[in-house]
Parts: C-alpha cells; structure tokens; sequence
C-alpha cells in the first residue's frame, strides 16, 4: 500500500506542499478587518495577491513573494484602482466552490462592475487553482484574467490552471516563474507523516448511497501536536497513477490520540465514485497505512480570539462539515469560559453519533439542534428552519457571537442567504452595509465550504 503512495520525491512534494511544516497558519489579521487600503509598495515593486478559502493557496503565495522579496496580501487589500499604479502583479486565485470569490477576495470582486481602471501599465501572472468535478473550473481565476485583460493589462505567460494541486500543473508555474536571487519557489521536500487507520464507522446505518463514515487514524511514530480544526491533506494515487491529494477537516483534538475524520462516499451522476472518499471508507484496509499532513485552518486566528474574549459561538454544519466545527467546539469546552455556545447541524436522514455523543454530555451553556431535511417526525429544510427561529439568531448574534458556518457549497450559500434574511433590521430594505458583511469585517463571520 504504501508503495502505491509514494511517486518520485519532486512529484510527491509537488502534491504535498500544502501539507508541510513550513506553511504560516492564518492570515495576517489587519487584512481581514476593514475595508481595503492600498498596500506601502512601490511602482517597481510586485504585488503578490491570492485569494484563498483554505489556506493552500495562501502558502503557494507566500513562497511566490519570498522568492520575489516582497509579502504576499489577500486579494481584499487592496482596490482595483491600486493595480493601474502597479507595474508587476502576480495573482494566485482559488475559487470557492463553483467558481465564487473566496471569503477574502469577496471585495475586490464587488467592486470589479463599478471600476474601470487603466491597466496599459500592468504585467501580470495568474495562477487558477480549482476543482474539474465542478462545472465552473478555476472560474474566480478566470473572471480575474479576463477582467485584466479587458482592462489593458498585459499577461506575462497564459493563464496556468491547476486541478486539485495537481503536480504537473505546478511544475507548469514553477516553470514559468521568473529566475530571481531570492529563495526558489519550491521549499526543500519533507515527507508527510504516517499514519494507520484504527477504526472506521458508518454514521448513516440507513444509507446505502453517499454514506458517511467516521474514521480515526493513528500516527506510526511520535503523536503530531495540532490545532483546532487542523485540516488533514491525505496523499493517495488516481487511477492512472498520479499523485494526488484531499483535504478533510480534524474533528478531534491531540489528547485523543488521534486523528479524527468525518466524510462521506461521493458518487458523481454518472455513478462513480470519488477517488478519496472511496478509498478511505472502503478500500483502504483496518491497520493499513497512508501518508498524511496536518495544517492550520485559515480561520484558526479568529477563533482564538473569540475564545480569548469568550465570546458566544455560533456553529452551523451541515453534513460532514460538522468535523470542521468539532475541533473548535471541544476547544472551547475544555476551556474555563462561560459564554454561551449553540450548535445547529443540517443532515438527510440520521443523527450523527458524535453529535449524540455531544448531546449525552454536554454542559448546559452549549444547546444542540440537530435539524434532519427528510428524516425524523418533522423534516425541514436547514435555513427554513433558521428562518424560523429569527428572533433567537439575532438576539444570539447581537450578544457579540462568532458565527462559523461548514459544509459544502451549494448548503452554505442558502444558509448566508437565510442568515442575511434574520439578521437583517425589520423593514430595513436597504441598510447601509449588509448585515454578514459586517460581521465579516469584524471577524466574526467565518466559513469553511468545499
């Protein structure tokens, strides 16, 4: 088995280098508050910019500007008006699900209909990095390069677009990047850890498709220290033998001795199954092992300043996004705050064991829902179900509350919609800044979707 995982080093790096020790954990918090301001750069200076959900894109972009001697910044920090000042950008954009703006690029792409800067003076890289199993491919990075363009600027080399950090794709930037005498692009290679499947646990009995299951996953040598919420990137093989990797969110601590998972079977349309989630909920043997990396989420920051404040925290999961919000949960409850904390989690059919587990011993400042949309006496719809229950989310809200919403997609935009509905004054048809957006600008509106 772990033959099977282990291509050349140059390649195995390539598909590992978001797992490594060497990436920096969260963003730099100035850029996350407040509006966009123009960065203290100079003409001849390039800008470095990604915009980023997860953090890989972030860590590829800090390596960029460390080879360029310059910091790189989320695409918010700055305005489209700043770039026509800007000789030389490099761009590197990841999309968040189906083509959108990445939470912190969100902006920046508002703002992009109503300017019309001159770009003549621009040159400019842009690397696309997305997801082929979405129909809107790398479509943030498009949108991005044909804006550009559009607006006289000049692309150094065509747009380079990356499917799920796929090393050939990689190897195509690298390639591609300017020769300077700062560090390379690339940082020396470091294998991921190894690690053994414990246990595996189907959560959904009743489910025949898309199950989830519940994984632990014990490490072979010395256990990792982690952070709440860490992400753990899984390397495995494609069927025609290239490396690849996924990424699944740490629902336990590092007290428990090991890592926890939560994910689901994937089935596409045409019935096949999801490369990752198949192997690892089936054809991956008990005690069998793989190669695995753990990293800060991007949203880590946040939470511990929530968690140092003791503020109230909001949770919203829906499916398998509740192992993204476990981490946090369990933090905050081996700590000595008293805020209160409410957990909502949106499912089809049953009620997750963890979330039972929770339910059996939890203490009584954390209140659980646990909202099924085609099972259990009353089924609903998760933001129907937000919907009605505005008063209690905006009195939760008001209190000061950090609000963290995981899951996928296409469930996590109808629960900001929902969401933007509740929070919203009575009869207050057009306020002066949306109502999430201002949360967001203070931190506390974090979101983890995929």
């Amino acid at each position: 088995m772990i033959d099977a995982l282990s291509p050349d080093p140059l390649r195995l790096g390539l598909a590992a280098l978001i797992g490594l020790g060497w990436i920096a954990p969260t963003l730099t918090r100035k850029w996350r508050r407040g509006q966009a301001a123009a960065p203290r750069t100079t003409p001849d200076q390039p800008l470095v910019l990604f915009a980023s959900q997860t953090g890989q894109t972030m860590a590829l972009a800090r390596q960029q500007a460390a080879r360029l001697g310059t910091t790189a910044l989320p695409l918010d920090a700055v305005t489209p008006e700043c770039l026509s000042k800007t000789r030389e950008a490099w761009f590197l954009l990841a999309s968040a699900g189906d083509g959108e703006a990445p939470d912190n690029a969100r902006t920046f792409a508002k703002a992009l209909a109503r300017s019309r800067p001159d770009l003549s003076g621009l040159r400019y890289g842009l690397l696309a990095l997305g997801d082929r199993r979405y129909p809107s491919f790398c479509g943030f990075g498009r949108q991005i390069d044909g804006w550009l363009a559009d607006h006289g600027a000049r692309a150094l080399f065509p747009r380079i677009d990356v499917d799920s950090l796929a090393p050939a794709d990689l190897e195509k930037w690298e390639a591609a990047l300017p020769v300077t005498a700062c560090e390379p692009c690339l940082p020396p290679l470091s294998a991921p850890d190894l690690w053994h499947l414990r246990d595996r646990e189907k959560l959904t009995p009743g489910q025949k498709e898309e199950a989830v299951y519940r994984l632990h996953l014990a490490p072979s040598g010395p256990a990792p220290d982690w952070t709440p919420g860490a992400i753990a990137d899984v390397m495995l093989t494609a069927p025609d033998g290239s490396p690849r990797q996924r990424s699944y969110s740490v629902a336990s601590l590092p007290d428990s001795g090991a890592v926890e998972l939560i994910l689901r079977r994937r089935q596409t349309g045409e019935g096949l199954l999801g490369i990752g989630s198949a192997w690892l909920t089936g054809g991956l043997p008990l005690g069998a092992a793989l190669r695995m990396t753990l990293r800060d989420n991007p949203n880590l920051g946040a939470l511990q300043a929530a968690d140092q404040a003791d503020r109230p925290l909001l949770l919203i999961a829906t499916g398998t996004g509740l192992a993204a919000v476990l981490g946090p949960l369990r933090q905050r409850l081996g700590s000595r705050g008293t805020a209160p904390i409410w957990l909502i989690h949106g499912e089809r059919h049953d009620v997750f064991a963890p979330l039972s587990e929770l339910q059996d011993q939890s203490p009584p400042r954390l209140q659980i829902d646990a909202v099924l949309s085609r099972g259990g006496p009353a089924p609903c719809r998760l933001p129907d179900w937000l919907t009605a229950r505005r008063d209690r989310l905006r009195d939760f809200t008001a209190s000061g509350a950090t609000v963290l919403i995981c899951g996928s997609h296409a469930p996590g935009a109808a629960i900001l919609a929902a969401l933007e509905t509740c929070l919203s004054e009575p009869g207050d048809s057009a306020p002066a800044e949306p109502c999430l957006d201002a949360l967001r600008r203070q931190d506390r509106l974090l979101t983890e979707f995929y």
